[in-house]
């Protein structure tokens, strides 16, 4: 599994395709690689969330319409 940004986020995170990104919402944080999606909208992230490969249900907030993360380079 990995995060899917659009292109001119990579630019604005400092990072490259394959790079360890955290996602974090207010739930929890999650370490993935970076993938460029140029049909992802610039500012968001996209990630799938019906493989057992991720937790990504950890970070959605089921009481709301929209999850909001925040995407930042690893350290």
């Amino acid at each position: 599994p990995a995060v899917a940004l659009h292109p001119l986020e990579f630019e604005k995170l400092g990072v490259a395709e394959g790079d360890t990104v955290t996602v974090s919402s207010a739930r929890d944080t999650l370490r993935l690689p970076a993938r460029v999606d140029e049909g992802v909208p610039r500012g968001c992230a996209a990630l799938v969330t019906h493989l057992d490969l991720t937790d990504a249900y950890d970070l959605i907030d089921g009481t709301t319409l929209v999850t909001d993360v925040r995407v930042e380079r690893a350290s």
